[in-house]
């Protein structure tokens, strides 16, 4: 409980990225010279050291090779959840989406570092690991079971050598947008107002990987989508990263949904009251196919 009342989910990502930087790095490295041995290696000890929590649930070889089959379709992810804050209100965001018929965009503060420009967009990730890390803030974040490595660990890999390769390479650029940028993601109490959608708890960017969401009944949402056609560009970093577009995705661009495996049947009557055709996978499904790939491949840097 002081975990939480203390709130210092920031800090400890901060440790976590430093103490992951240099395995990202040479992972990063070995991939960019196609090292395959060196790969293998960093692999194994990913497995070993940086997945903590790989208590995978059980499934069919069928049910496997039909989630397997399907996101073969897909490029891209979006992480979400059921519900979220918005003008002081909780919204249902899945029954948003599924009534309009697509994802639409929202204000994206962070598009400043990249460009200067602040827009409404879509955030998407070509990682499936990520966008769960994502949707895990609209659950209990780190704390979700049956997890293949829990969201504050692999949110904090991922972009920590994201920020280290910023800031060497793009420390004027940030130091310059970086007023800009706090004025548009920060209330009067100087908290980030990003993680206050998921947990009014949450002061900084990165709390709500640890603390989840505090909207009774929430859970985490993933949308895997086959194609965008319209694609913002982003600068070269922030491209290697993450995918943006300005417009509205259709439902008919998704390959499926996946949610926790207890609101399956609800999510599909939700699914067929609307007339809509969409498969929904258990996210432990996906989770147990994360769980046999390689780490190098998981973070998108392996074929």
């Amino acid at each position: 409980m002081s975990e939480i009342s203390t709130n210092n989910f920031q800090r400890r990502f901060i440790k976590l990225a430093l103490c992951r930087l240099p395995h990202h790095t040479a992972l990063y490295i070995a991939s960019k010279l196609h090292t395959k041995a060196v790969i293998k290696l960093l692999d194994s000890y990913a497995k070993k050291r940086i997945i903590t929590q790989s208590k995978m649930r059980p499934f069919s070889a069928e049910e496997q090779r039909n989630y397997r089959a399907t996101i073969h379709q897909t490029t891209l992810w979006h992480g979400s959840g059921r519900f979220q804050y918005s003008n002081d209100k909780v919204v249902d965001v899945l029954k948003g989406i599924l009534t309009s018929g697509s994802i639409r965009p929202v204000e994206d503060a962070y598009a400043i570092f990249s460009g200067g420009k602040l827009m409404s967009s879509i955030s998407l990730t070509r990682l499936r690991i990520i966008a769960r890390c994502y949707a895990d803030t609209h659950g209990k974040g780190y704390r979700e079971p049956n997890r293949y490595g829990d969201a504050l660990t692999l949110a904090s890999y991922h972009y920590g050598l994201f920020f280290a390769r910023l800031y060497a390479t793009h420390y004027r650029k940030t130091r310059q947008y970086y007023k800009i940028w706090y004025t548009h993601t920060h209330d009067e109490q100087g908290h980030s107002t990003w993680g206050k959608k998921s947990n009014n708890d949450a002061k900084d960017v990165w709390d709500v990987f640890g603390l989840g969401s505090d909207i009774p009944g929430n859970y985490p949402v993933i949308f895997g989508i086959k194609r965008v056609t319209d694609v913002t560009q982003l600068s070269s970093l922030f491209s290697e990263y993450e995918v943006r577009t300005e417009k509205n995705i259709s439902l008919d661009s998704l390959t499926h949904i996946e949610v926790p495996l207890s609101k399956v049947e609800e999510t599909k009557l939700l699914i067929t009251d609307r007339g809509l055709k969409v498969p929904i996978y258990p996210i432990e499904l996906g989770e147990l196919v994360a769980s046999q790939t390689p780490f190098s491949k998981l973070m998108g840097l392996a074929a």
